[in-house]
Formats: C-alpha cells, sequence, structure tokens
C-alpha cells in the first residue's frame, strides 16, 4: 500500500496550481484549480484577477494537503479492513491450564 505524502502534494500546488490534486489521482479537482488559476491570471490585467488567483492558489495548496491526507487515511483503514484489522495475525491466549 503507497501512502501519499501531503507535503509533497502541497509543494506540488505551491508551484503549479492543481499539480498536486494530479499527484493525490483527482485529476477533475486539478482540471478545475488548472482553469481558476488560468482565469485569475488573466483577469489580472484588468485588476480583479488578484482576488481570484491568490484565493485560488491558496486553496489549491492547502486541498491538496488534505487530500492527500484523507487518501491516506482511507488507505490505511481498507488495508485494516481487509487485513483483518491491526490486531489481524495475533492468536487470544488461552486461560485454560496447559
Amino acid at each position: 500500500m503507497r501512502m501519499k505524502s501531503p507535503e509533497l502534494a502541497s509543494v506540488l500546488s505551491f508551484f503549479i496550481p492543481g499539480l498536486g490534486q494530479v499527484y493525490n489521482g483527482e485529476f477533475v479537482k486539478a482540471f478545475l484549480f488548472v482553469l481558476g488559476a488560468m482565469l485569475g491570471t488573466w483577469l489580472c490585467s484588468v485588476l480583479i484577477g488578484f482576488f481570484i488567483a491568490l484565493p485560488v492558489w491558496v486553496w489549491s495548496v492547502v486541498d491538496a494537503y488534505y487530500s492527500a491526507e484523507i487518501i491516506n487515511l482511507r488507505r490505511k483503514e481498507s488495508h485494516e479492513r481487509n487485513e483483518g484489522g491491526p490486531s489481524a495475525g495475533r492468536r487470544e491466549r488461552s486461560t485454560q491450564p496447559a
């Protein structure tokens, strides 16, 4: 089971909005972040884009981090469920004398 690195996901989105979401496998969300960043950047030419581009960029970084955390938690829960829980493989001790 390969875990996602929340730190790497957020760093990727820091440099390119949506790249952390691609790393997490959330392609639709990545497309929306790229689209929002491009729209905000384009609108910067009329000075209102700053109010769109900056929040989209920050949201992309934060979302990438927390999405990776959630993905890891779900994978861990799924793995434990498939393996029989965290105590799988342990035998209960008998209270009967041998």
